[in-house]
């Protein structure tokens, strides 16, 4: 009877324990919480933390300056059967974010005429094995040299990039990528009118705003790409400036500019971040070392918020390949205000 009261008393006093003490309930990891970007913030020396973020939530977006697959270095590529030649010392460092995106200031032709000259440009459309061979996933169409073949010429360089599944974008034709739970939205606008009538105009404010409002809504991030302002020069333009401030306000997150040839500086504005350009990537101006030197801009997203920004430099070799420097200068710095 001792026995069977002890068994009971011990089961009275395991069961109060039970209902008396709270559940133990396996709470989620905390949420790591990053600061809203600033220009110390996100430019450090070293990028290497990057590396402790979860991959599921972080997506690297890497944008070039212009390329040309014309005149030099089509014709290098069509003598020599090699699509791939200009983009091999790159390849890796392209094709290692999820979105690589190329400003591409040729024309993409079937029967593209042989010349080492001129700036009526077009290319081979087996270039497009270069593209595909560094990663790059999306092509800017928008600038003063889509329409050197004419509408055709244009027709054709956006057909033959999307039966290789490359996305294009050019203005009212945005692109979307959604990655790592993260929805972004591409638009790009020239603002440098060219010699093909009916061809490309320069960039209207109003509309701009509106199209930015309109993808607003179905995004996280807004990414505007730019061909801008003035060829060989460092110094950003006031409509440079108004372009830029214009799209951040109707709601852009990002502002990437390309045509001077040259890089030129960054600014922040409204806590997003403008980079006016990223000089050349692939060109055959050989004849100064501003326009042999470019950047590779890295953009790192962590749940929508940009995090971490770092600049790669690269410069143009008189053989047609774009390599890594040893030594490269400081290319980027901040605009003076």
């Amino acid at each position: 009877m001792k026995t069977l009261l002890v068994l009971i008393v011990t089961s009275l006093f395991q069961l109060f324990a039970t209902i008396s003490s709270p559940s133990v309930i396996p709470q989620p990891p905390p949420t790591l919480t990053l600061p809203d970007p600033t220009f110390e913030s996100i430019i450090l020396p070293n990028h290497s933390w990057t590396a402790t973020l979860s991959a599921q939530k972080k997506m690297v977006l890497a944008a070039t300056g212009d390329v040309l697959l014309a005149r030099f270095i089509n014709s290098k590529a069509v003598t020599t059967n090699d699509y791939l030649f200009s983009f091999k010392p790159t390849q890796e460092l392209l094709s290692a974010p999820q979105i690589t995106v190329i400003n591409l200031e040729t024309p993409i032709l079937v029967d593209c005429p042989l010349s080492n000259t001129g700036t009526v440009f077009c290319g081979s459309d087996k270039h497009i094995e270069g593209l595909l061979y560094a990663g790059v996933d999306l092509v800017n169409i928008a600038n003063n040299h889509s329409f050197d073949f004419g509408q055709s010429g244009f027709d054709q360089t956006k057909s033959l990039l999307e039966e290789k599944n490359l996305s294009v974008v050019y203005p009212s034709h945005p692109a979307a990528f959604n990655i790592s739970n993260q929805r972004f939205a591409f638009l790009s606008y020239n603002d440098i009118p060219d010699r093909t009538p009916g061809g490309n105009k320069a960039i209207d404010p109003v509309k701009l705003a509106d199209d930015i409002k309109s993808v607003r809504k179905d995004s996280d991030i807004v990414v505007v790409l730019f061909h801008w302002g003035v060829e060989y020069t460092t110094s950003v333009t006031p409509r440079q400036v108004s372009l830029a401030h214009t799209a951040i306000d109707a709601g852009a997150d990002l502002i990437l500019g390309n045509h001077p040839h040259w890089v030129q500086p960054l600014e922040f504005y409204q806590d997003k971040l403008i980079v006016y350009s990223h000089g050349n990537f692939i060109f055959d101006q050989y004849w100064s070392m501003p326009t042999r030197f470019g950047v590779v801009g890295f953009y790192t997203y962590y749940e929508n918020k940009l995090v971490d920004v770092s600049f790669t430099t690269v410069y143009t070799d008189p053989s047609g390949q774009t390599v890594l420097p040893q030594n490269p200068p400081q290319l980027v710095r901040m605009r003076s205000l």
